[in-house]
C-alpha cells in the first residue's frame, strides 16, 4: 500500500499531508495541554472535625485526595500546610472556614479551586458539608452520616464530590460570595446652611453677676449681689377715648327699678 501511494501520488502531496498532521498534534501539546493543567490545579486544605469519630484524619485525607486526583492536579500537603502557617500569623490560629481565611489561602497557594472538607457531630449523626471556591464563590453541599462507617463515609463523600464537580445527584448547593467587602464609594462633601439669626446676639454677661463677692466682718458673713437693671417693660399704647360724648348719650333718661329689700330700707330711729 505504501509503495503504491509512493508511485501514484506526488512527493509534495506526502509531504503536505505529514505537515497536516502534526499541526494538530503541537496545537494540542502547546495550548490545550497547558491550559488544561491549569485550569484544574486546586488544593486540599485541612480536614476540620467537630465531634469524635471512628475514622482517622489521614485516612479521610486519603479518601478526599483519591477522588480529586482524577478531575484536578493537586497540590501538595506540605505546602498547604506552610502556607496555613503564614495566614495563621495574620488572622490567628484555628481552622480555615471563614471567607476571609480562604481568600487569602487561594492568594498565598495561587490557585482559584480549594476543597474543605467540615465534619460536625450532632447527637448520634454526623453532618459532611463540602466546601469548593470557584472564583468569587463558595459552592457548599452537605449530607449526614448515621453510622458513620468506612463504607457510608466514603459512599457519602463520593456523592458530595460528584454534586460539586459534575453537578450530579439530588443535593441543594448552598452558593455565597466569597469577598465579603463592599466597592468604596466616593463621598461627596455636603455644605451645611446654618438659619440666619432673627435678632442681634447678647451682649456678654459680666461676670460679678455670676459670682457674688463675701465679705466678712467679723461674726457677720456680708454677700454683696449686684443689682441687675432690668429695662422697664413696654407700656402698650391705647388711643385716647373722644372727648364729645354727646353723640354716644341717649336723650332718654334711664330710670333704675331696684325692689324694696330688707337691705335697702332703713329703719327710723327714736
Amino acid at each position: 500500500m505504501r509503495r503504491f501511494l509512493k508511485k501514484n501520488i506526488p512527493w509534495q502531496i506526502i509531504i503536505l499531508i505529514k505537515a497536516l498532521g502534526f499541526l494538530p498534534i503541537l496545537f494540542i501539546h502547546f495550548m490545550v495541554l497547558p491550559s488544561q493543567a491549569y485550569s484544574k490545579e486546586a488544593a486540599i486544605l485541612n480536614t476540620t472535625i467537630m465531634g469524635e469519630i471512628d475514622m482517622e484524619l489521614e485516612y479521610i485525607e486519603s479518601q478526599q485526595r483519591k477522588l480529586l486526583t482524577r478531575n484536578f492536579n493537586l497540590l501538595e500537603s506540605s505546602k498547604v500546610k506552610a502556607a496555613h502557617q503564614s495566614i495563621e500569623k495574620i488572622i490567628g490560629p484555628g481552622p480555615c472556614i471563614s471567607a476571609h481565611c480562604l481568600r487569602l489561602m487561594s492568594q498565598a497557594l495561587g490557585v482559584q479551586t480549594l476543597f474543605v472538607l467540615r465534619i460536625k457531630q450532632i447527637n448520634e449523626a454526623f453532618q459532611l458539608s463540602l466546601v469548593r471556591t470557584q472564583s468569587n464563590e463558595m459552592h457548599i453541599v452537605d449530607d449526614f452520616c448515621s453510622p458513620c462507617d468506612q463504607e457510608q463515609f466514603n459512599k457519602i463523600l463520593t456523592q458530595l464530590t460528584s454534586a460539586l464537580i459534575k453537578n450530579k445527584g439530588n443535593y441543594a448547593k448552598l452558593i455565597l460570595p466569597l469577598d465579603l467587602t463592599l466597592p468604596k464609594e466616593e463621598v461627596t462633601e455636603m455644605q451645611i446652611e446654618m438659619p440666619v439669626a432673627p435678632l442681634d446676639p447678647l451682649p456678654p454677661i459680666d461676670a460679678r453677676l455670676l459670682y457674688p463677692s463675701i465679705t466678712t466682718n467679723g461674726e457677720f458673713v456680708m454677700i454683696d449681689i449686684q443689682e441687675i437693671e432690668l429695662p422697664d417693660p413696654e407700656v402698650p399704647i391705647v388711643p385716647e377715648a373722644p372727648k364729645d360724648l354727646s353723640e354716644l348719650q341717649s336723650t332718654q333718661e334711664d330710670i333704675l327699678i331696684f325692689p324694696l329689700s330688707k337691705d335697702l330700707v332703713q329703719e327710723e330711729k327714736g
